[in-house]
C-alpha cells in the first residue's frame, strides 16, 4: 500500500470529469477528498473516485464538484483503491447493452448486471434514471434490487435527484430491498426509496435494512437519499454501514426507523418511526440534524 505524496493535509483541487492528479508507483493509494458544494464551506466526505495509469496512478474525478484532496494517514476516514480499476457504465435506457459495458454507446440498463462482471477495485457509473427491475437473494429468499458483493464503487453520475433505485416496500415475500452491500464496497449520489424486507426468515438478515443493508460498517454510503423504506425488524432505511452525507425520511421499523446499527454523519433523520428509536438505533452519530422521528 502506498500513501500520495505531500505534506500533512496538503490540498489540492480536482474540477469535473477529467481532473486528475498523479499518484505514487504502487497497486493502490490511500486519500481523503471532500466536495466543496459551497466555496464557504468544505466538509471532510470520503468517496471513490477512478484511477488509471501503469507506473503512476491517475486520480480521475467523474463528479461534477469541485474537490479538495487531503494528503496523509490521520484523518476520520479512509479509502483503499486499486489503481488498475475498470470503469463499467449503466444507463436504464441503453439498447445496446453490451458486456463488458466498458463505454456508454454499450452500457448496462441494470446495475446488476454492471456488478456481475465488474471486479475488486472497480467503478460503477450509473446515469440517470429509475432502476426499479430485477431481483437477488443474498440471504434466505430476501430479493435485493441491487447485490454489491463485490469491492467496488456505485456511483450515480448527477446525484439523487434523479438517480434511484426502488425496492418493493412490503413486510412479505414479495418484498424487495434497496441494495445490499458487501465489506469495502461504496454507494455514492442514488435515492434509495420503496425498499421492503420480509417478516420471516432470520431477523437480521432478511427482516432488517429495506434501503440498505451493509455488512459492516467498513462500508461506505455517501450523498444518498433514503426515504418510504419499510423494515419489520431493524434499520428501515439502512442497516449498518458508514453513512456521510445522507437524509433519511419517512423510513420505518420496529427498532430504528431510519438507522440501525450505523456511524452516520453530516446527515439529516426526519420524521422516520419505529418502536424504539424513532431516527436511528445504537447507531453513533456525528453533526446529523434529527426532527420529527416517533418511537413507541
Amino acid at each position: 500500500m502506498v500513501v500520495l505524496t505531500g505534506e500533512f493535509g496538503s490540498t489540492a483541487l480536482l474540477f469535473g470529469a477529467g481532473a486528475h492528479r498523479t499518484a505514487p508507483e504502487g497497486g493502490r493509494a490511500l486519500f481523503f477528498i471532500s466536495p466543496t458544494y459551497n466555496p464557504h464551506e468544505m466538509r471532510d466526505y470520503p468517496s471513490v473516485l477512478n484511477c488509471s495509469g501503469h507506473e503512476k496512478g491517475v486520480v480521475e474525478s467523474h463528479f461534477m464538484y469541485p474537490y479538495r484532496l487531503y494528503l496523509g494517514v490521520f484523518l476520520t476516514v479512509c479509502l483503499t483503491l486499486n489503481l488498475t480499476g475498470s470503469t463499467v457504465y449503466v444507463d436504464v435506457s441503453s439498447t445496446n447493452a453490451t458486456p463488458p459495458f466498458s463505454a456508454w454507446n454499450t452500457a448496462a440498463n441494470n446495475i446488476q448486471d454492471a456488478v456481475d462482471v465488474s471486479s475488486d477495485g472497480d467503478i460503477i457509473m450509473v446515469t440517470n434514471g429509475i432502476y426499479s427491475v430485477g431481483g437477488s437473494l443474498v440471504y434466505g429468499t430476501l430479493s435485493n434490487r441491487v447485490v454489491v458483493n463485490k469491492a467496488v464503487s456505485v456511483q450515480s453520475v448527477n446525484g439523487p435527484s434523479v438517480t434511484a433505485i426502488y425496492g418493493n416496500p412490503t413486510n412479505d415475500d414479495t418484498a424487495v430491498r434497496c441494495v445490499y452491500l458487501t465489506n469495502n464496497a461504496s454507494l455514492t449520489g442514488f435515492t434509495l426509496s420503496l425498499g421492503g424486507t420480509r417478516s420471516s426468515g432470520d431477523p437480521l438478515q432478511e427482516q432488517s435494512g429495506a434501503g440498505i443493508w451493509c455488512e459492516t460498517t467498513n462500508v461506505f454510503v455517501t450523498h444518498c437519499v433514503f426515504t418510504s423504506n419499510l423494515a419489520a425488524n431493524f434499520g428501515g432505511g439502512a442497516y449498518q454501514g458508514t453513512l456521510i452525507d445522507c437524509s433519511f425520511t419517512n423510513n420505518s421499523s420496529a427498532q430504528g426507523g431510519g438507522v440501525y446499527g450505523g456511524v452516520i454523519s453530516n446527515s439529516f433523520l426526519l420524521n422516520n418511526a419505529s418502536g424504539e428509536g424513532g431516527g436511528a438505533a445504537l447507531s453513533v452519530l456525528d453533526k446529523c440534524f434529527l426532527g420529527g422521528n416517533t418511537a413507541g
